[in-house]
């Protein structure tokens, strides 16, 4: 389990896939500032729905992520978001209303 911080970088280390819920196990009240640029990740779930309140920044950059709507995805970890960082991956369908929890979201 990671240590709480109130940012992670977690670049260039190859991961795949994460399960949010393996990985921190729990609700992480200080985490503001996440990034995994250039991991190649195609998975990003959350099947334990752990809430990150308080992140505001959210970079996926350069992997290979295809979904991110839904309750179990990106968009239902962090209902405070801010920024969202998608560029260079494989998302080709937002479905309808897919942003529509994330009021902080800036566009």
């Amino acid at each position: 389990m990671l240590r709480q911080r109130s940012d992670r970088n977690l670049n260039h280390n190859n991961i795949t896939n994460i399960e949010v819920s393996a990985v921190f196990q729990r609700n992480d009240d200080n985490l503001r500032e996440l990034h995994l640029v250039n991991n190649g990740i195609e998975k990003f779930t959350n099947p334990d729905n752990v809430l990150f309140i308080k992140l505001q920044i959210l970079n996926v950059t350069k992997n290979r992520i295809t979904k991110i709507c839904g309750r179990y995805y990106i968009a239902g970890i962090a209902p405070y978001l801010r920024e969202l960082y998608l560029d260079f991956n494989d998302v080709r369908i937002l479905e309808n209303r897919c942003f529509e929890n994330l009021i902080e979201l800036q566009t």
